[in-house]
């Protein structure tokens, strides 16, 4: 399983099971570097959740990965496992 397939199936178990809240209204500071090629400032999350989970999927890290899952310890820990 590619790396990108773990992580879309941890992600998709993590929301099916209640571990991820509602996306905020703006990006943290710290993901505005994976959308280079649009204004992130200006970027939501809660608008536009589909172009958001997609991009940090693609072109995010751990960190974007935890961002999604709702930054729990338990979000993390679970990513830390099955992503390496």
């Amino acid at each position: 399983m590619s790396s990108l397939s773990a992580r879309r199936h941890l992600l998709y178990y993590l929301y099916m099971a209640g571990h991820r809240p509602p996306l905020p209204a703006k990006l943290p500071k710290r993901l505005y570097r994976f959308f280079w090629n649009t204004a992130a400032a200006k970027v939501s999350p809660r608008t536009h959740p589909d172009y958001v989970i997609n991009r940090l999927l693609d072109k995010g890290d751990l960190a974007a990965d935890a961002y999604l899952a709702g930054g729990s310890a338990l979000s993390f820990r679970l990513a830390r496992k099955h992503l390496g």
